[in-house]
């Protein structure tokens, strides 16, 4: 009896473990993939109760480039989204100079639209309240070299900088200070409106270096026509809103 009762138990057991098995394999693929926060954010937040200063974000793969043109600060960093909970660490550089502080983000994911957060500056001790709100219409557009490709223009105050991007995401520029530009753009993901920036300056004096950041297009005057470009190393954080020409 007992050799009986084991015959039928085995093969129960050993069906109930691959129904277990399949039902599990089942809700993996129908539970929603974790919130990455990737994407292209526009936004306002406030310093110290003061101002209503503009935001544009980059998140991709944990990093983040940033830039308000209102408070002249460009920003790059990491983020982290976890549990519906948002925190990036971040360094402050004067738009086209140095770097000045760095700042701590932390506040919630409201929607896969919507963060709000409050940040805080190390050194200044300044605070302030974000909100940022997704940008699915520049965001979640696919990339492509051969979009880049052609003769694009930097206009700074009196400098001009010409450059040349190639079908393989490779340029080279110069500006009429004497500055000499190489570079490569690379796709991050063909899906997305974003793109990995690498840029070598040379005869440049103080700017000479190695910088790398991300950039993504906009649509100014005629479609896809201004490539936002913000790259930094450890001394310099350089924005170029370089244009098409012609």
């Amino acid at each position: 009896m007992k050799k009986y009762a084991l015959a039928i138990a085995l093969p129960l057991l050993a069906l109930l473990a691959l129904l277990a098995l399949a039902l599990w394999a089942g809700w993996a693929r129908l539970a929603p993939p974790a919130f990455s926060g990737d994407g292209l954010w526009q936004g306002r937040f406030d310093i110290n109760q003061r101002g209503d200063f503009q935001l544009t974000v980059l998140h991709s793969n944990g990093r983040l480039i940033a830039l308000s043109p209102d408070a002249r600060v460009a920003y790059r960093g990491s983020a982290a989204f976890e549990d519906g909970n948002y925190r990036a660490e971040m360094d402050m550089f004067f738009i086209n100079g140095s770097p000045f502080d760095k700042a701590t983000l932390t506040g919630a994911v409201v929607s896969p639209q919507r963060i709000e957060a409050r940040f805080r500056t190390h050194g200044a001790g300044d605070e302030g309240g974000l909100v940022l709100e997704y940008d699915a219409a520049t965001y979640e557009k696919n990339s492509s070299l051969d979009r880049l490709e052609g003769q694009w223009i930097l206009y700074q105050g009196f400098t001009i900088t010409k450059f040349t991007i190639n079908g393989d995401g490779t340029f080279h520029g110069a500006d009429t200070n004497g500055c000499g530009y190489e570079g490569l753009i690379e796709i991050i993901n063909p899906d997305y409106n974003a793109y990995r920036a690498r840029l070598f300056a040379s005869s440049c004096d103080n700017l000479d270096g190695e910088y790398e950041g991300m950039a993504f297009l906009m649509s100014s005057l005629a479609e896809n026509d201004t490539l936002h470009m913000q790259i930094s190393n450890d001394d310099w954080g350089l924005y170029m809103p370089i244009v098409r020409d012609g």
